[in-house]
């Protein structure tokens, strides 16, 4: 079984991406030799040698449209819900705490001065998660002759403007759930995102499970699958390249323990 050389700090450096460089371009240009591009792989884990690349522009939507259908798709399919505590640097001071709601106190935490002496607070770093916010169930009237699709997105319109959209869970002419819920989901006309000929009137709603009440929405964001795969493409924009003296001892340790 081929194992990686463990390295000192001071045999390899960290690298940035750009300029859509390929691992044979960035072997030649440093190692005089695209040849050594399976060290590049090697040295920084990468199995597959396209998708474990760093995707630039053009690749990286092509890979969304080919995953998720297009752009706006993969930005309101969500993937889960967190805490947005990174996003909110503000600080609060101890009487707009002590007047805050029970429920929004569980969202902060105490900064402490000399002598214990709370000066002011700013949000907690609780990295917490959520599958969903919130499943619904929706009696509806259908105005189409189709029903919605499971899986499908849903937009909801009020005089044709768009104020929400949530996720289908399951779906029938009469009945549909639905999870995921962001903007206004409670009033107005249920659209088909593939098709607005297929919508519904929406007759009742019945909240089924409520993870993150409305009220504490602003503490909340979610983070949609256009997210997860840009942060995950923007965690392989670093890579580590061996100190150029090292390259060759370490290429021929590798070869002779795949002979």
């Amino acid at each position: 079984m081929l194992t990686t050389p463990k390295l000192a700090p001071l045999n390899y450096y960290p690298y940035e991406l750009g300029n859509g460089l390929r691992p044979d371009q960035i072997a030649r240009n440093y190692y005089s030799d695209p040849t050594l591009d399976w060290l590049i792989w090697v040295v920084n884990g990468i199995v597959d040698p396209y998708y474990g690349w760093y995707l630039y522009d053009e690749d990286f939507k092509n890979y969304i449209d080919q995953k998720y259908g297009d752009l706006d798709t993969a930005s309101q399919s969500i993937a889960f819900w967190r805490t947005n505590w990174p996003s909110d640097v503000n600080e609060i001071t101890s009487d707009y705490f002590d007047r805050l709601d029970g429920s929004f106190k569980k969202y902060y935490e105490p900064v402490w001065g000399a002598k214990t002496k709370i000066l002011s607070y700013r949000r907690k770093q609780d990295d917490l998660m959520m599958n969903t916010n919130k499943i619904s169930k929706y009696s509806i009237t259908m105005n189409s002759a189709n029903n919605f699709a499971n899986g499908e997105l849903l937009h909801f319109y009020y005089s044709d403007v768009q104020i929400g959209f949530a996720e289908c869970i399951t779906a029938n002419s009469t009945e549909i759930i639905v999870r995921n819920h962001v903007g206004n989901t409670s009033a107005g006309t249920i659209r088909s995102r593939a098709s607005k000929l297929v919508n519904a009137e929406i007759v009742s709603i019945t909240t089924m499970v409520n993870n993150i009440p409305d009220v504490e929405g602003k503490y909340w964001e979610y983070v949609s699958w256009w997210d997860v795969e840009t942060e995950k493409n923007e965690g392989k924009r670093f890579i580590d390249l061996l100190d150029v003296n090292q390259v060759m001892p370490i290429a021929e340790e590798i070869r002779k323990a795949l002979q």
